[in-house]
């Protein structure tokens, strides 16, 4: 599913990719080459919340090798007591777009 929105003469394409239906595991790597085959121009990455909780680590280390393909969302724990903390540090982040509060988990 694309979208395309219109803002002061600029097109922006929406790609709206909720899940990853390829691979099981895949990289970096692999993601801009699929990204760039089917002409998606950035993404929105969020580390899945089975393999790495609360660590944006991965996902910051591919967006550090790709920082024109990819933003960040930082999942956290909204029980935590340091939770502002840690979005504060979260927000230095260049490519931090947001947060994701995982409630009930």
């Amino acid at each position: 599913m694309r979208r395309f929105t219109h803002t002061n003469g600029i097109i922006k394409k929406d790609h709206g990719l909720m899940s990853w239906l390829g691979q099981k595991e895949v990289t970096g790597d692999t993601m801009v080459g699929e990204m760039e085959s089917v002409g998606v121009d950035g993404a929105i990455l969020v580390s899945p919340w089975t393999m790495y909780r609360y660590d944006a680590s991965y996902a910051n280390s591919v967006y550090e090798k790709y920082p024109n393909k990819f933003r960040l969302v930082k999942p956290v724990d909204p029980n935590n007591p340091e939770v502002g903390e840690i979005i504060q540090e979260w927000a230095k982040n260049k490519g931090a777009v947001a947060i994701r509060a995982n409630v009930g988990l």
